[in-house]
């Protein structure tokens, strides 16, 4: 059985800012390198006229992992992660990104939408983790959403400090 996975966060940039600070190869990069974690990449990344689509693996040392999924996979755990962003014409932009874990049976995936608040904007990520191992699979469901989470925080106050920075320096 799936289970949901739900994240929203308030930005007070526009929709264009926070889509480049959250896309662009560089901020790509530079986020990878603050909070990607072990052996982090990006290993594809396309800007289009409409959007963006890039790939990135991301590491897990097995000393971080909790220990539920210590007891299925030994050693480092390897996420890689999908996404793409669609521009639409009214100023919003969504998007569908996927990820899955080495070792692991099963998936995450979502739908992104990021839309104008007055003078800033809202990310809204709705998905779902699936594990296909009976027994405990609806336990590490929830402790990978937990964790996929706990990501997105970083990952949106990275995002933050960033546009935060640039509007400074």
């Amino acid at each position: 059985m799936a289970r949901p996975l739900q994240h929203s966060t308030e930005f007070s940039y526009p929709v264009d800012k926070i889509l480049a600070t959250i896309a662009e190869d560089a901020a790509i990069r530079a986020r990878l390198d603050a909070i990607g974690g072990h052996e982090a990449e990006l290993l594809s990344h396309q800007k289009r006229q409409n959007g963006y689509r890039y790939t990135l693996r991301q590491g897990i040392p097995a000393d971080k992992l909790p220990s539920i999924v210590r007891k299925i996979h030994s050693g480092d755990l390897i996420v890689k992660r999908e996404q793409e962003w669609v521009i639409g014409g009214d100023g919003t932009v969504t998007g569908t990104g996927g990820a899955t874990v080495s070792g692991v049976p099963g998936s995450i995936t979502v739908t992104t939408a990021l839309t104008p608040r007055g003078d800033g904007a809202k990310l809204q990520v709705n998905g779902k983790v699936e594990v296909s191992i009976p027994l405990i699979g609806g336990k590490l469901e929830q402790t990978i959403a937990e964790q996929v989470v706990k990501l997105l925080r970083r990952e949106d106050e990275f995002v933050a400090q960033q546009l935060a920075g640039a509007e400074t320096g």
